[in-house]
């Protein structure tokens, strides 16, 4: 009886412990600095991670103005620092081309992905939705290089 007990116990704290290792989240979030692009106003947006008390910055397409940026409303998130480091490291398979499937817009929302959240907020982001979509699929390639690198970074 004790014995039973004993292992029932364990085997609770062991599938306790297991639940809240895989829980942790970082915060995360996006930062927008108006531009003209083509003749119109625009946000350009780029995500920031906080891992461990670092904020690690992903400028998006050699972006060196990423400091100079606010807070994007709406983007405030928790979610995986190794998913977004994975897909600011897997170019081949989640970095998009440039102007053919997304734009920043799109590249900020793959690494936001894991918090749920989207940059739809950002200034132009709605004139560019219908040619890129959120995650920049709307393209065969970029749908399948999207599932690639979800399913990669998962």
């Amino acid at each position: 009886m004790k014995t039973k007990l004993f292992l029932s116990v364990l085997s609770i704290i062991f599938l306790c412990s297991q639940a809240v290792a895989g829980t942790k989240k970082d915060a995360m979030w996006a930062h927008h600095y108006r531009y003209k692009y083509f003749g119109f106003l625009a946000d350009h947006v780029y995500t920031c991670v906080n891992n461990s008390g670092d904020v690690e910055t992903f400028a998006h397409w050699g972006d060196k103005n990423y400091e100079t940026g606010d807070y994007l409303d709406g983007t405030w998130g928790y979610g995986d620092y190794g998913y977004v480091r994975c897909v600011a490291d897997a170019w081949l398979l989640c970095k998009l081309i440039f102007g053919y499937d997304g734009i920043c817009h799109q590249d900020a929302n793959r690494h936001l992905y894991s918090s749920g959240k989207k940059v739809t907020k950002a200034r132009g982001y709605w004139i560019f939705y219908p040619f890129y979509d959120h995650y920049g699929e709307k393209s065969k390639t970029g749908k399948w290089l999207w599932q690639a690198c979800r399913y990669y970074c998962d």
